[in-house]
C-alpha cells in the first residue's frame, strides 16, 4: 500500500505492543490504520474496555506534537482506492481526520494519532467519525464562531457584560418571565 500524502512512499505494517496493527510511512510519519486490523484487535479486548469514552473538548494536549498543513488535494486511501473524507475530530484541537468512506480505514498525519490517543481510547476511535459526534463538533465550532463575531461587533467590554448577564438569566427559575419582560421593554422602546 502506498502513503496517501507521499503517494509514492510504501507503507511500512507495525503490529502495536498494546494497539492494533498500523502502517506507518518512513518518509512522512504517517498512519494508516487498516480497518479489519482494528476490528480484529477489538474482539481480542475484554468487552469492559469498549465503553470506556474521553471528553474530547477538555482535554489539553500537553507535550504533543501535531503537524497541521495547509490544505491539500484529495487524497486517496491506499487499501482501495477510493477519496478519503476529512473529518475535524474536536472543536479545541486543529487535526483533521481522514477517513475512507469505503474500507473505513483512517489515515492520520504526522503526531496526529499520538493527539487522537492521548484522548480517546483506541477501541472508540471509529466513534470519531458517526453523525453525533460530527455533529456536536460542528455545531460547537459554529457557536464560537458566532460569539466571536458578536464580540467584534460589540466590542470586549459589552460583549462580557452581556455574557455575564446571559449566565445570570439562565440561573433563575422564571427566566421567561424576565426574558418576557425584557422583550416587551424592547418592543414599547421601538414603537416610542
Amino acid at each position: 500500500m502506498n502513503c496517501p500524502a507521499c503517494v509514492t512512499t510504501d507503507l511500512e505494517r507495525r503490529d502495536g505492543p498494546i494497539g492494533p496493527a498500523i502502517h506507518c510511512c518512513p518518509k512522512c510519519i504517517g498512519r494508516w490504520l487498516v480497518f479489519d486490523d482494528h476490528l480484529q484487535w477489538l474482539e481480542s479486548l475484554p468487552p469492559s474496555s469498549h465503553a470506556t469514552s474521553a471528553n474530547i473538548s477538555s482535554v489539553h494536549l500537553a507535550g504533543v506534537t501535531v503537524i497541521t498543513e495547509a490544505p491539500h488535494k484529495a487524497r486517496l486511501c491506499p487499501r482501495c482506492g477510493k477519496i478519503i473524507s476529512r473529518y475535524r475530530f474536536s472543536p479545541d484541537h486543529h487535526c483533521w481526520l481522514e477517513r475512507c468512506g469505503s474500507c473505513a480505514g483512517i489515515w492520520f498525519d504526522r503526531g496526529e494519532f499520538e493527539a487522537v490517543a492521548a484522548i480517546v481510547p483506541l477501541a472508540r476511535i471509529q466513534h470519531l467519525f458517526n453523525d453525533t459526534h460530527q455533529h456536536k463538533v460542528s455545531s460547537e465550532l459554529a457557536h464560537r464562531q458566532h460569539e466571536q463575531r458578536c464580540r467584534a461587533i460589540v466590542g470586549d467590554e459589552a460583549f462580557d457584560k452581556a455574557r455575564e448577564f446571559k449566565a445570570w438569566i439562565e440561573q433563575q427559575p422564571r427566566r421567561d418571565v424576565l426574558m418576557a419582560y425584557i422583550d416587551d421593554s424592547f418592543e414599547r422602546n421601538d414603537t416610542q
